[in-house]
């Protein structure tokens, strides 16, 4: 609970902005020269930034086809199986999975790897997210859309809810199948097709898709007509989306620094060649302790 946003501060921040955009406004939301929207926000216990047994057995089976998660980690379903229900199972995050592959990468064993998810048999709490606490953060957000929900109906008829937080829920977790060239987008990392390689910011297909969703809802609520984009066409040019099917992306063209340095060494060097995919340097020890010096702690 320590490291959610407390109910009643969001309510108080969220009252405190609405008030602003209210008096800075110039009469402008009141009178209908602007309108306003007011979103919900998704599950972040469901993005690509966490990986659940699936997504770490899929990777690190590339390096050690030997590799298994510990009894200790609750799976998402049984191994082998189709997921029937995404939102199940623990979790780690891209960088505790990042160090895992490197240590994998590097040669030790995979039950030194597994030391990474827990002691003696007992899980590292500090490292791995639950189920349990998956939900307790599910219902924090729940709060928070309500208080959202609330501020949107005492505002006026120029202030709009869009329930952008339910339209990613349902088709990252699988409950409403989004289709883009034969693929469905959905929460797995680089495999789903919807972030970028950090898993929490949507990458160009799930932009689009966001921006589609709003779009419709301005077409129909001020007859704007404005064209939708073409998800098909995006991600052919979207350097997160995996083209050849490995798993991997190559990521976008530009200059990275500090941990997000980290995130462009997990890339596809060729991706229209599913045989090709992230190949480590010889150095990650030295450029992961380079990033994190630098990101952690200020040393150049």
């Amino acid at each position: 609970d320590r490291n959610l946003t407390d109910l009643d501060d969001f309510a108080d921040q969220y009252a405190h902005l609405v008030s602003r955009l209210e008096s800075e406004t110039n009469g402008a939301l009141q009178d209908g020269r602007m309108e306003l929207l007011f979103l919900t926000l998704p599950y972040y216990s469901s993005i690509g930034y966490l990986f659940d047994s699936e997504d770490i057995e899929f990777y690190l089976r590339q390096l050690n086809p030997a590799y298994a998660v510990p009894a200790s980690f609750a799976r998402v379903t049984l191994d082998g199986q189709p997921i029937t229900d995404p939102t199940q199972g623990d979790r780690i995050s891209i960088f505790t999975f990042g160090l895992m592959y490197m240590l994998l990468n590097s040669g030790y064993s995979v039950d030194y790897v597994n030391g990474v998810l827990e002691t003696s048999g007992v899980q590292r709490d500090g490292l791995v997210l639950s189920y349990a606490e998956q939900q307790y953060i599910a219902s924090r957000i729940d709060g928070f859309n309500a208080v959202i929900a609330q501020a949107a109906t005492a505002s006026g008829k120029h202030v709009h809810l869009i329930d952008t937080g339910g339209l990613l829920n349902d088709a990252l977790n699988g409950k409403s199948a989004i289709s883009v060239r034969g693929r469905t987008v959905n929460r797995k990392w680089t495999r789903g097709g919807a972030f970028t390689l950090d898993g929490v910011h949507p990458g160009y297909t799930g932009q689009a898709f966001i921006a589609n969703f709003l779009l419709t809802g301005f077409n129909r609520r001020f007859g704007l007509g404005a064209p939708l984009y073409d998800l098909d066409a995006i991600s052919l040019i979207d350097p997160y989306w995996d083209q050849d099917g490995d798993g991997w992306a190559p990521g976008a063209n530009y200059a990275v620094t500090g941990l997000a340095s980290l995130l462009a060494l997990l890339t596809d060097a060729d991706d229209a060649n599913p045989s090709v995919r992230a190949v480590l340097p010889t150095d990650v020890w030295e450029q992961m302790s380079k990033a994190m010096l630098k990101d952690l702690l200020g040393i150049p």
